[in-house]
């Protein structure tokens, strides 16, 4: 991808439209604005990395998508059962 950002550039084109009222163009640019904002809200919740349980019990948590560079600084672990 390159190197715009498009919630910036989404931002920048809605205050653009707001600050360039023409009547031909300021709702094409405030259009075209919210649905690069929505578009990169979507890519941003697709292309997040999030930490899921995949099983609690009374006293433990077990997590999927834990970097295993965390994991390596952690200590040893062994359960007790």
């Amino acid at each position: 991808m390159s190197d715009i950002n498009p919630f910036l550039l989404s931002v920048g084109l809605f205050v653009a439209g707001l600050a360039f009222p023409d009547e031909r163009v300021a709702p094409w640019t405030l259009l075209l604005s919210m649905v690069l904002f929505l578009a990169s809200l979507i890519c941003a919740m697709m292309v997040s990395r999030l930490v899921l349980p995949t099983l609690i019990d009374q006293e433990y948590v077990w997590l999927k998508g834990v970097c295993p560079a965390y994991l390596d600084e952690l200590p040893s672990w062994l359960p007790f059962r």
